[in-house]
């Protein structure tokens, strides 16, 4: 029986890929699978009436699974009574369409770009899906082509640990290695624009502070800007005073020793 709580989109024309996976899954876990493998068959005595109800009533049961799950455009390709063939129905219908936009779709993966304020998880699981959608249709999608989509549709603010990834030796370059070094520069970009903030705060801060200093008038010098406490004008006159009074006391002390030279000399004249 389908379960009410699990809900995806149903099946249309763009997202078979996606919607084979999920409903695969569904069948696993309702013990359904293996009747659209084939692996399932009618056992026991065939001309038993309740072993053939029963195994016809799982097969039933097994295609309303698969019928709920689509949209009415797609219920044409599901007449059958069969899950193996409805599956197999749906599976050469949505490969037919892949093939005949496999440019469409070869353009759509190459010229993929991230999209402002998506996550590089995100950006990681969609570039994946453009490259599954080509593997499903039978085009070869190497490691290194998910690498380059990955690198070229990043904004600028990547550039550097793009080319960080140029020196990295070939046999180093694996996807996952790429796919680690994308997610932590993320993580850094996170924590970056917090520091930028902080310092922008304090340029403001300060040019708040010296905004508010312009308003200030000096006491000693009379002029804008700044405190008495540092008045420059004040500063130079307090140095001016102080060589001054050094002088005076230099000049005083000589005059005081020429002195007592004179009154030696006469002393010893006597």
């Amino acid at each position: 029986m389908m379960s009410e709580s699990i809900w995806f989109p149903l099946l249309n024309h763009t997202n078979y890929l996606e919607w084979v996976l999920r409903m695969e899954a569904i069948l696993v876990r309702s013990g359904f699978w293996d009747l659209v493998t084939g692996d399932e068959k009618l056992s026991g005595d065939k001309d038993d009436d309740k072993t053939v109800r029963d195994f016809q009533r799982r097969k039933a049961q097994c295609r309303a699974e698969m019928v709920l799950r689509v949209e009415d455009s797609q219920l044409p390709h599901m007449v059958d009574s069969d899950p193996k063939a409805i599956w197999n129905a749906l599976a050469g219908v949505h490969r037919a369409r892949g093939f005949g936009s496999r440019l469409q779709l070869r353009r759509h993966f190459i010229t993929a770009n991230m999209k402002d304020g998506q996550s590089m998880e995100g950006w990681i699981g969609e570039v994946r899906s453009r490259a599954n959608r080509l593997k499903a249709i039978d085009v070869d999608v190497s490691d290194e082509d998910v690498i380059v989509v990955l690198t070229a549709g990043l904004p600028p603010s990547y550039t550097t640990v793009i080319i960080s990834l140029d020196a990295v030796k070939p046999n180093e370059l694996t996807l996952d290695f790429v796919i680690t070094r994308l997610l932590n520069e993320e993580g850094r970009q996170v924590i970056s624009p917090n520091i930028v903030v902080k310092k922008e705060e304090s340029d403001n801060a300060a040019m708040a502070s010296e905004k508010s200093s312009r308003n200030i008038q000096c006491f000693y010098c009379m002029e804008m800007g700044h405190f008495s406490s540092a008045c420059p004008t004040k500063a130079k006159d307090i140095k001016e005073r102080e060589d001054k009074g050094r002088r005076q006391i230099t000049k005083g002390a000589y005059i005081a020793a020429a002195a007592a030279c004179d009154s030696d000399e006469e002393n010893y004249a006597m």
